[in-house]
C-alpha cells in the first residue's frame, strides 16, 4: 500500500499548487511575429490542448479549433490561410504535434509554440517562431493547465481573456473541490460514468471524463444534450446498469436543454436505469470549468486509492508510447 500512498500524495500536492499557476507571468519570445485578430488552431494532444478548450468557454475567446491528430486539419480556405497555428506539448516530444508542426512549416502558415522543452522548443528556436516556455516542474501535463491557459491567452494577445483566466483560477476553492470530488467519487463508484452536459459545457464534460480516465484509471465517457437524444438514448433500451449517466446540471443552460435532461432522467428511470445529477456551479464560465479540473482530479485520486493504482502517473500510456516509438 505504500506506493499507492506515495502517488496519492503527489497528485494531491499537484492539485494544491494548481491555483498558484495563475500568478505566473510568461515570457513571450518573438511576439512581434504573431498575426493580429486571427482565428486560432491549437495542435496538441491530451492535457496539452485542454487549456485551450476551457478558454473557449469565455465570451472574449477568439474563434478556436483544436486539432488532435497528425498533419493538418481540413479547414475552410479562409481559416487555413489566415489562422494562427499554436503547437502545444508540455514535454515538447508529442509525436502527433511534432508531425503537425512539420506540416505547418511546410505550408508556411503562422505558427507559435508552447512547451517546457524537448524537440518542440528546438524547432521554435530553429525557425525563430513565437514561443512561450512553460515552467518545468514535476507535473503531469493535465495539471499544468493553469500555465497553459495563461500562455494561450498571451499568444492570443487577449488581455481580457488572460485576466478572466487569472481571476477564475484564483477563485477556485481547494476545500470545496476536495469535498465535491469525494462526493463525485462516491456517486460513480462501481460504475462506468457517462457525463452528460449541455453543448456549451462540452469542455467541462470532456475534461471531467479525461480526469477520471487519467487520475482514477477507470473508463468514462461523455456526450452532450440535445445530441444524445437522437442516438445514444436508444442504447439504454437494454436496461444496462453498468453505465451510470451523470447529468451535469447548470442553471445557466438553455431552459429547453435542462427540460430535456429532466425528461431523459424520467425515461431512464422507467427503464430501470439509475442516474445521477451533479451541479455545475461557479461565478463565471471559466470558474466553473477550473473548479471541475480540481473536482475531477480529486475524484480520480479517491478512486485510484480504492483501486490501489497510481493516481498521478499514467504507466499504461507511457508503455504504449514507448512501444509505439518502436513501431514507427
Amino acid at each position: 500500500m505504500l506506493p499507492v500512498l506515495k502517488f496519492r500524495v503527489m497528485m494531491e500536492d499537484q492539485i494544491a499548487r494548481f491555483p498558484s499557476q495563475f500568478a505566473w507571468e510568461p515570457e513571450l519570445v518573438r511576439g512581434e511575429k504573431l498575426p493580429k485578430n486571427a482565428p486560432i488552431v491549437v495542435c496538441g494532444m491530451g492535457g496539452s490542448h485542454l487549456g485551450a478548450r476551457l478558454l473557449s468557454l469565455d465570451p472574449s475567446c477568439p474563434p478556436l479549433l483544436v486539432h488532435s491528430d497528425y498533419g493538418l486539419p481540413k479547414l475552410p480556405q479562409t481559416w487555413a490561410t489566415t489562422a494562427l497555428y499554436i503547437a502545444s506539448s508540455y514535454s515538447g516530444e508529442t509525436e502527433e504535434t511534432l508531425d503537425a508542426v512539420n506540416a505547418i512549416l511546410e505550408k508556411g502558415y503562422p505558427l507559435a509554440v508552447i512547451a517546457a522543452g524537448g524537440k518542440l522548443e528546438a524547432l521554435a528556436e530553429e525557425h525563430a517562431l513565437p514561443f512561450i516556455k512553460l515552467p518545468k516542474e514535476p507535473l503531469e501535463p493535465r495539471m499544468a493547465m493553469g500555465y497553459q491557459m495563461i500562455a494561450f491567452a498571451r499568444l492570443f494577445a487577449n488581455a481580457t481573456l488572460e485576466e478572466a483566466a487569472r481571476t477564475a483560477g484564483r477563485a477556485c476553492s481547494l476545500p470545496d473541490a476536495q469535498s465535491r470530488g469525494a462526493e463525485l467519487a462516491r456517486i460513480i463508484e462501481g460504475h462506468v460514468p457517462f457525463f452528460y452536459a449541455s453543448t456549451q459545457n462540452l469542455p467541462i464534460a470532456y475534461h471531467l471524463k479525461a480526469s477520471i480516465n487519467e487520475t482514477g484509471k477507470v473508463p468514462s465517457m461523455f456526450n452532450v444534450v440535445p445530441e444524445l437524444c437522437h442516438n445514444e438514448l436508444s442504447s439504454y433500451t437494454s436496461k444496462s446498469t453498468a453505465v451510470l449517466p451523470v447529468f451535469l446540471d447548470d442553471e445557466a443552460d438553455d431552459g429547453r436543454v435542462r427540460a430535456r435532461m429532466a425528461l431523459i432522467r424520467d425515461v431512464l428511470a422507467e427503464q430501470g436505469v439509475p442516474t445521477a445529477t451533479f451541479p455545475i456551479t461557479g461565478t463565471s464560465p471559466l470558474h466553473k470549468a477550473l473548479s471541475f479540473v480540481l473536482i475531477g482530479n480529486y475524484a480520480g485520486a479517491v478512486i485510484a486509492k480504492k483501486l490501489g493504482v497510481p493516481d498521478a502517473e499514467t504507466p499504461l500510456i507511457g508503455d504504449f508510447k514507448k512501444r509505439l516509438s518502436n513501431l514507427i
